[in-house]
C-alpha cells in the first residue's frame, strides 16, 4: 500500500520474517524504514498489537526523514529511542490530547452560551 507523509509517496509492504528487507546491519527486525526509497518494510508474522507498534515505530523514522529531522548525529541511538518512545506511548498521547480538546470545546461552548 501506499501513504503520503508530508507530501511524498511511501511504500507500506509486509513480509515475511526472514525477508532480506527486514534486516538492518546484518540485525533481524520486525521493521526497517528505508528513506532513500521511501519505503517501509513490516515483518507479517507478528501479532496484531507488535504489528501496530512496529508500524508507528516505522512511521516516526518515515515522519522525522520526511519533515528534515536528523537525529543520527545527536548521539547514540537517540533516533531509536524517540521512536521506541513514540512506539510506546502513542496511545496515551492521543487519549489525553483528545480529553484535552473535549474539555475545552465544552468550556468554549459554556463561555459561548454565557
Amino acid at each position: 500500500m501506499t501513504v503520503k507523509i508530508n507530501g511524498s509517496e511511501w511504500t507500506v509492504l509486509w513480509v515475511k520474517k526472514n525477508s532480506k528487507k527486514l534486516f538492518c546491519d546484518n540485525v533481524q527486525c520486525f521493521g526497517v524504514t528505508y528513506f532513500d526509497e521511501r519505503e517501509i518494510y513490516l515483518d507479517r508474522g507478528l501479532s496484531e498489537k507488535s504489528f501496530r507498534k512496529t508500524a508507528v515505530h516505522e512511521f516516526v523514522h518515515a515522519f522525522l526523514y520526511s519533515y528534515g529531522i536528523d537525529l543520527e548525529n545527536a548521539g547514540e541511538d537517540v533516533e531509536e529511542n524517540v521512536c521506541e518512545f513514540f512506539e510506546n506511548h502513542y496511545k496515551k498521547i492521543l487519549k489525553l490530547a483528545a480529553k484535552v480538546v473535549k474539555v475545552w470545546r465544552l468550556d468554549t461552548l459554556v463561555k459561548d452560551i454565557l
